[in-house]
């Protein structure tokens, strides 16, 4: 398996980083037929400087700070003095030791550097005079208290209207007042390489920090970052504190929301951001409704490889997907689909892979019929599926606090594999839950289980993010005992752990 390292670790892409974006500009600029004779370097310079101060003192005014608390299940914790930042522990991939966290007890076999954290930042920016704030998921998600600041005034308290995991989209409110700065929205499907952005958010505390750079790529996929991805990566500089806070064009308008970047010690020149066309759907639906619904097929794929292709009998260099799993009562079982079917084209457009067809589903609306070309046994078959919704699981409290309780029972925690777990931990292209930590003497550590590893499977159901996680240890635990499907760096094990019914 090939290891993701930093692309600071290369001489000439960290030379590449580091220099200043401005001069990058004027570099491109001079190489452009007409540019050097319509204007001199400082007369372009100029320009430059004028076109970045005022976007920047347009969009700025409208880009809020988030400070978030999280409490512990048992006890409340006091916010903090907003003025001393907090590490975000998403916005870098990282998830630094909190002196304040809690020690699991009792003598817990501990994973290096992973404390619960109580308190995280972030950035948002505002949409509407009525006080609705689009941020990131991973900001707000988890908080018992967000509090956000508007310009120079005083902290004031949000509401979590509702949270979207798969996209890490989020929309929270203050009061609405009709002197409330907006940012206003544009298209992120017209950018293209090479259009100059800038960030505005407050990486470790510094609030209305502007970085300026271009679009260095679009449509990364399969980051495993979040279910829906689509990002747009540039070299505009984004650190830990900007999560949340826009991407914002020549115009003035976001095109994108800013949510991770590769490498845990902070910028190397390589971000990511949510395209605003993707964040546009699940803000309105939020705001309507408090959720988001998707469309629903209920299949699980993996891409078609060249081995695959042989023993199904297709071509292998054709553009499609492999069913792996027919979920029961789904759509896609209603519609007569089966496993290893070999799907070719979806809505009559080819598959460039199988996180765009994820993506095209989830994007339709429940109850919409879509056409489907598929190969089964090497012979063409068409098959039209009507889509239902995809199934969520309600964040209620009493469900979190029954989750927490048979963790708790089982004696471990755990927590979402991120990029930077997966380089350390050398789990890269895989998906999971990682075990943080077990106590001694209890039913994880007396079964086997241990830090480092990874869940991928609980009774024979994909374990892929904390929320599986949630919603099948749930269901496991109604019909003890619970079978467990771990990765332990490369050996794949089975473990069975008896616990009472709940």
């Amino acid at each position: 398996m090939t290891k993701r390292r930093p692309v600071s670790s290369h001489g000439m892409w960290k030379n590449l980083c580091v220099l200043p974006w401005v001069t990058v500009l004027l570099v491109l600029a001079a190489g452009v037929p007409g540019f050097a004779q319509a204007a001199s370097g400082p007369d372009i310079l100029a320009q430059i400087s004028e076109a970045t101060a005022r976007v920047a003192e347009q969009a700025s005014p409208a880009v809020v700070g988030i400070w978030v608390d999280i409490k512990p299940e048992t006890q409340q914790t006091a916010l903090k003095d907003p003025s001393e930042p907090v590490p975000n522990p998403f916005g870098n991939r990282s998830l630094p030791q909190s002196p304040q966290s809690p020690q699991p007890s009792p003598k817990p076999k501990q994973f290096p550097q992973m404390q619960p954290h109580e308190q995280a930042l972030g950035s948002g920016f505002i949409v509407s005079k009525d006080g609705y704030i689009l941020t990131n998921n991973h900001v707000v998600g988890n908080a018992d208290l967000v509090v956000v600041t508007v310009g120079d005034n005083q902290p004031v308290k949000a509401e979590v209207v509702g949270t979207d995991p798969p996209t890490d989209l989020a929309v929270i409110k203050i009061q609405g007042d009709p002197s409330l700065p907006v940012l206003p929205l544009g298209n992120s499907d017209k950018l293209r390489v090479g259009d100059w952005v800038i960030a505005i958010g407050q990486p470790f505390g510094l609030t209305h920090t502007v970085t300026g750079g271009i679009i260095s790529a679009l449509n990364r996929r399969q980051m495993h970052l979040t279910t829906y991805e689509d990002f747009i990566q540039t070299n505009t500089a984004i650190n830990p504190g900007n999560s949340g806070g826009p991407l914002v064009n020549r115009d003035g308008r976001v095109v994108g929301i800013n949510t991770a970047i590769l490498g845990s010690e902070g910028n190397i020149g390589i971000g990511f951001a949510i395209p605003v066309n993707m964040a546009k759907d699940v803000y309105e639906q939020i705001v309507k409704t408090g959720k988001v619904t998707r469309g629903y097929l209920g299949i699980d794929i993996q891409e078609l490889t060249p081995d695959l292709a042989t023993v199904f009998g297709v071509r292998a260099d054709m553009n499609a997907i492999v069913v792996t799993h027919i979920a029961a009562n789904s759509p896609a079982q209603q519609a007569g689909l089966q496993r290893g079917d070999v799907i070719t084209q979806f809505d009559g457009s080819s598959i460039r892979d199988g996180t765009t067809l994820q993506s095209r589903i989830a994007s339709m609306k429940p109850g919409s019929q879509v056409s489907l070309t598929l190969l089964r046994d090497g012979k063409p078959n068409d098959v039209t599926v009507q889509l239902g919704a995809r199934p969520t699981q309600p964040p209620t409290t009493e469900k979190k606090g029954q989750k927490q309780a048979i963790v708790e029972l089982l004696g471990m925690a755990v927590q979402d594999l991120t990029p930077d777990l997966a380089e350390r931990l050398d789990y890269q292209g895989l998906t999971g839950v990682v075990i943080l930590a077990v106590e001694d003497d209890s039913l994880a550590d007396a079964s086997g289980l241990d830090a480092g590893m990874l869940i991928q499977e609980i009774n024979r159901l994909p374990v892929r993010n904390m929320s599986e996680f949630g919603q099948v240890l749930e269901e496991a635990a109604q019909k003890p005992p619970i079978l467990f499907l771990v990765d332990n760096q490369g050996s794949y094990r089975y473990i069975v752990i008896n616990v009472p019914r709940q």
